[in-house]
């Protein structure tokens, strides 16, 4: 799980990265970004909607994969940048876990919040 540090604490927060954040998509899963001023760590919120599956335990699953890749790539992650990623297809639910990051590390790269590695 990610740490206190780089989650969002309120729902303003949220609103904020919607309103005025950058959308980049690839394969169901979406990613908005706002970057901030100052440099503060990186903030993340995963969003998974009623809509993808009614099961509580489905979406949580979906979060907490997406959450754990996330801290994984913490060490490449700029510092300065507000991200929701939203999922928007059950699938990733059954993805394999090497695919999954794969998918998200070319979402964060498009959206230029770390740099390409290979």
């Amino acid at each position: 799980m990610l740490s206190t540090k780089n989650r969002f604490h309120s729902r303003k927060s949220i609103n904020s990265v919607y309103k005025f954040g950058d959308n980049f998509t690839l394969n169901n899963i979406s990613l908005r970004r706002i970057i901030r001023k100052t440099e503060y760590p990186t903030r993340v919120a995963v969003v998974v909607s009623k809509k993808i599956n009614k099961s509580a335990v489905v979406r949580n699953r979906i979060r907490r994969r997406i959450y754990e890749i996330v801290r994984l790539l913490d060490l490449e992650l700029n510092s300065r940048y507000d991200i929701v990623i939203n999922v928007y297809n059950e699938s990733v639910s059954e993805m394999n876990f090497e695919d999954l990051t794969q998918n998200i590390k070319e979402l964060f790269i498009k959206a230029g919040c770390i740099t390409d590695t290979k």
